[in-house]
């Protein structure tokens, strides 16, 4: 018995290696999966995703923007201008408008407190006039206004996307880091300016300064041109991003992106220029952090924005999802847009780009020769409400969604016509412009198309 016994159980354990042995070459030879060595390697390197998984994650973010069908554009999203319109109200036109896209949602143009109490000591603390808390607490320009305004679009609208902003083109003398709420030192904002003597460019500090600051619509003093090359403004304008993800947009815009190296490009006429080079590699990295950034809370974030400068840099394209172009002024004026011009363009676009999603909106600036400047001064009510008819069908022709302006966009210096005969903005609901009727009428042409 005892002999038996033995046998029995050499056997038992002679099969278990066996069967231990056919899973661990199984292993070996079977396809690789999450966590396997292989998996890792074909992944990644270090942790870095291979060109392939970034071109996968940008054909997957272009599919859900290319869905897009009806955008507005407003600026801001619960703004209190005008004070009856609440935000229950810009919801209400959303959904009748079937939106699929709030484009500019929210604007960091000037330093953004979290809330009207840390507004209050960090505007005393970098030195801001009285008047700037005043125009927070009227604007509602706080980071939890525009949360809490988010979730409560979202819960009535979870598939929308909502579209943030920051600039490229404008750093305030007086600011604080947004992220962890201490004042900046003058000195280091000076620092973070565009000198072009730091490339070794035989211009004054000054004089670049005046030249970059013209139309971009602030006062020299008050703010500098900044340089994108420097880490210090680029981890500050990725902030600018991250706390506008954090309160829920899904996509950022920034204007200006590549400015400073197209300005340079010009100068120089030189595409192998340090300068020239170093500030378009500035501008794709910031695009890549935005995107990390989001990945990293588990979002796809899409980023955009101008078109113009990506025609006339000489590089390999960022990896944007989206651009922006405009209507020119003489082509609302005349009721006409040149077709000739735009479908020669948008072919260098696409060829240039690949199949990368286009918007088309009035762009703005201080100018009272600005797209929507012209848009709101020149044309009647009944003119705007054509032209929109005009551009709408134009641009969808052609593959670009036009961006509703709904509430939002500066009418120019000097602008004598005023949304509610008070507001420097363009409004569709003012009676002054009176262009919300067809914009629904438009937008439910393009959701019909969709289907």
């Amino acid at each position: 018995m005892d002999a038996g016994r033995t046998h029995l159980v050499a056997l038992v354990l002679i099969l278990f290696l066996v069967v231990l042995v056919v899973v661990i070459l199984s292993t070996f030879h079977a396809s690789p999966h999450e966590g396997t060595p292989e998996h890792t390697q074909k992944k990644s390197v270090h942790g870095v995703k291979t060109a392939k998984d970034e071109q996968k994650e940008k054909e997957e973010r272009s599919r859900s923007l290319s869905e897009v069908k009806v955008a507005v554009l407003y600026q801001r999203i619960n703004d209190g201008q005008p004070p009856d319109r609440t935000l229950q109200d810009q919801i209400d036109m959303f959904k009748e408008l079937h939106v699929d896209m709030i484009f500019r949602a929210w604007w960091r143009w000037r330093p953004c407190p979290d809330n009207l109490s840390e507004a209050r000591k960090l505007i005393a603390e970098v030195g801001m006039p009285k008047e700037a808390y005043d125009r927070v607490v009227e604007l509602r320009y706080t980071y939890d206004n525009l949360r809490r305004s988010i979730e409560a679009i979202k819960k009535e609208l979870p598939g929308v996307i909502i579209c943030g902003a920051i600039p490229a083109q404008k750093l305030d003398a007086k600011i604080w880091d947004e992220i962890t709420g201490r004042p900046i030192p003058p000195e280091k904002v000076r620092d973070m300016a565009f000198d072009p003597e730091k490339f070794g460019l035989h211009i004054s500090f000054e004089e670049a300064q005046e030249y970059l600051a013209k139309g971009s619509g602030y006062e020299i003093g008050q703010s500098y041109y900044p340089d994108i090359t420097n880490p210090d403004f680029r981890r500050l304008m990725l902030e600018w991003a991250e706390k506008q993800i954090d309160a829920g947009v899904d996509a950022i815009w920034i204007d200006c992106l590549f400015r400073q190296a197209l300005v340079l490009y010009r100068y120089t006429k030189d595409p192998s220029n340090k300068a020239v080079e170093e500030s378009y590699k500035a501008a794709c990295e910031l695009v890549d952090e935005i995107h990390r950034y989001g990945l990293a809370r588990g979002k796809r974030i899409y980023v955009g924005t101008w078109a113009y400068a990506l025609m006339e840099l000489p590089y390999k394209p960022c990896n944007l999802d989206f651009v922006t172009i405009s209507p020119r002024s003489e082509e609302i004026l005349a009721l006409k847009m040149d077709e000739q011009f735009w479908d020669s363009y948008l072919s260098k676009i696409r060829e240039r780009l690949g199949n990368v999603t286009i918007f088309a909106y009035l762009d703005w600036s201080t100018s009272p020769s600005s797209p929507t400047a012209v848009f709101s001064q020149k044309l009647t009510p009944a003119q705007q409400r054509e032209f929109l008819k005009i551009a709408d069908r134009f641009f969808r022709e052609r593959g670009v969604v036009f961006i509703y302006p709904l509430h939002g966009g500066c009418l120019g210096v000097g602008a004598k016509r005023l949304a509610f005969g008070r507001y420097y903005k363009y409004d569709a609901l003012a009676p002054e412009f009176d262009t919300y009727e067809v914009i629904k009428e438009l937008a439910e042409s393009a959701g019909e198309g969709a289907g």
